[in-house]
This record gives structure tokens, sequence and C-alpha cells, in this order.
């Protein structure tokens, strides 16, 4: 009746959308999602690494605070604190949880972190930058992915071998520098630098490389994108981007999981990302490539 109703009043009812129409639709809304998708990812990945930028800040200025408190002296690898003699096995700079002892098999992810967080303050950096979040870049997500015992580490960033690491890793990495008025050029000499160590519960001791002979040996992070951030003595933060396919591989699959030490395909003479890695890993017996 309603019908007849609108045909007497000379009005027709309303059509739905035809087949065509709702395909057009449905054509424009996958042409919008495919060019805002990519956006929204590059947007993502800004914004993680404007995140991992500033917490490098927040370590950066920790470090420089310990230094104006103990002399000048670089936060050490080795450390005797107050529990006695503790050897400094996270990255370099904390008193790590390590795999199997402290991040065992099944353990759960809030336990794992409580053992992170009880590392973290018995370590002589703590006292100055106290955020655990600081020591953990947003894209480094071993802590999601990965299981305490397989893989799982909070730690984002290593200290290199130089910054007053400890002697028992000398071999082949040079001498290292105590003091931050020691250092030749600042503005030059990285003291930290995204790592995913692949043996899991921590990144373990100081980020390396080979000096005589020049090589790679530990392997670093790309948690945004293709690059990896570092942070400067001269307390700047820069997000290097890395330009060999064979850098990227190894950097890649170093984050999954895989051992990427002694890595091959990054050596000299024509690599462009080992030389830029080189010419800032400052050291007291520094030399330029040739």
């Amino acid at each position: 009746m309603a019908d007849d109703r609108s045909m007497m009043n000379g009005r027709r009812p309303p059509a739905g959308f035809t087949l065509i129409e709702l395909l057009v639709v449905i054509a424009i809304v996958a042409i919008l999602a495919s060019l805002l998708l990519p956006a929204l990812a590059r947007a993502k990945l800004k914004s993680t690494c404007a995140s991992c930028r500033s917490n490098q800040r927040q370590l950066l200025i920790a470090m420089q605070m310990y230094a104006d408190d103990n002399s000048d002296t670089i936060l050490p690898t080795d450390y005797r604190g107050a529990l006695g003699d503790l050897f400094l096995y996270a990255g370099g700079f904390w008193l790590g949880a390590l795999p199997g002892p402290d991040i065992p098999l099944n353990l759960t992810r809030e336990e794992a972190l409580r053992r992170v967080t009880a590392g973290l303050k018995a370590s002589p950096l703590y006292k100055y930058c106290m955020a655990v979040g600081a020591y953990h870049c947003p894209g480094d997500l071993r802590t999601k992915n990965l299981a305490p015992g397989k893989g799982w580490a909070w730690d984002s960033y290593s200290k290199p071998q130089p910054m007053n690491g400890s002697a028992q890793w000398a071999t082949g990495g040079g001498r290292s520098f105590t003091r931050l008025g020691a250092l030749k050029s600042a503005a030059n000499a990285f003291v930290f630098i995204e790592e995913s160590d692949p043996r899991g519960g921590c990144n373990g001791g100081t980020w390396f490389l080979n000096v005589d002979p020049p090589d790679w040996v530990d392997g670093f992070a790309v948690f945004h994108g293709d690059l990896t951030t570092f942070g400067f003595a001269d307390g700047h933060v820069e997000s290097h981007r890395w330009l060999e396919k064979s850098t990227l591989e190894a950097a890649r699959g170093f984050a999954a999981g895989q051992s990427a030490f002694y890595w091959q395909g990054g050596n000299l003479p024509n690599n462009r990302d080992f030389r830029w890695v080189y010419n800032h890993y400052q050291h007291p017996d520094w030399k330029p490539l040739p």
C-alpha cells in the first residue's frame, strides 16, 4: 500500500546503489588505502626513530653526568659497586640479565623485565637515568616476538669497546679511552649504538670492531627502517642510513635471531658502511683507512 500511495503522489521510492556504483566505491576506497597505508607506515617508523633518538640523548646526558661526578671517567665496563666486583656484561655498561641463569626458559615476560630492571638498578648509569624505557628502543621487537630464554632481550643499546672497555676484550680492538677529555674528536666518536644480539637475555659485552686488521665483529640493529641510531660523545644523536645491500641483510638477520658475527661481505676496500663506522669508532691508536 505504501508503494501504491507513493506512486499515486507522483513520487518514486528511493532506489539503492547499483552493482556498478558499489564496485566504483570499493575501488576508490582500495586506491585511497594503498596511498594511505605506506604513508602511515613511514610515519610510524619516523615516530619510532624519534623515540629512539630521545632514548639515546637521555643515556648521553646520564653518561656525561657520571663523568662529571667521577673525574671525567667514561662509564666503565668493569665496575666495582656496593656488592663488590661486578662485571658489566650487558651492552658493556650495565649488570645485565644473562640467558640461562637470569633469563631461563619458560620465564614470564613480566618476570624477565623485573630481572632486567634489577640489573639496571645495580649499574652505575641507573643513578643518572632511572627510566627503564630509555634503555629500550620501541622498534626492538625481541620482547614481543621472542620468548624469555629464546632470544628475548630488553636492552637495545651497547657501548663500543674503545669507550673504557674491558681489558678482557682488548684483543683486536685496540686500546680504550678512559676519560672523555682524552677523545680526539668527541663529535666523531660514538659512545652508543643500537644492537640486537641474537643470543638473547641482553646485548652481550661491548660492541666491537677489529682494528688490526680492520674487520666487523658485532652486528647492529635496524629497528626503524634501513638505518641505525648512534649517540656521540659530544651529546648529539645521529641516525645513519646504510648503503650496502650486504650490510642490511646482515643487520636484518641479526635482529631475527641469526648470528651475524664476523659477517662476510662487509670488509674493505669498497664497503661504504664499514668505512663510515670505522671512521667513528675512535680509539687511542686510530688511524685512517687507506
